[in-house]
């Protein structure tokens, strides 16, 4: 009813277009697609002394916003690259 994704600016006019005629306050809600982005989690151990370990990479199978206890996990991470894991850590 008026959802949906636009992959350009026509698409967009088109997804718009409807949800304001379907809107009984002539409204829609535009907001930026995290499609395709993946999530991760890094679990840490941190001492007193503000020293930090990485235990563990866990990434979530399941699509961004998939609440991440409702989401399938896998550890350790199998997609990041090097680049990516040292800069997260």
């Amino acid at each position: 009813a008026g959802s949906g994704f636009a992959h350009d600016e026509e698409e967009l006019r088109r997804i718009a277009g409807q949800g304001l005629t379907l809107s009984p306050t002539t409204e829609v809600l535009l907001e930026e697609s995290i499609l395709g982005w993946k999530e991760y989690e890094l679990e840490l151990m941190r001492d007193r002394n503000d020293n930090v370990v990485v235990v563990c990479s866990i990434e979530n199978f399941d699509p961004m916003g998939v609440h991440t206890g409702d989401s399938i996990t896998v550890a350790p991470a199998m997609t990041l690259t090097d680049r990516e894991y040292q800069r997260l850590r």
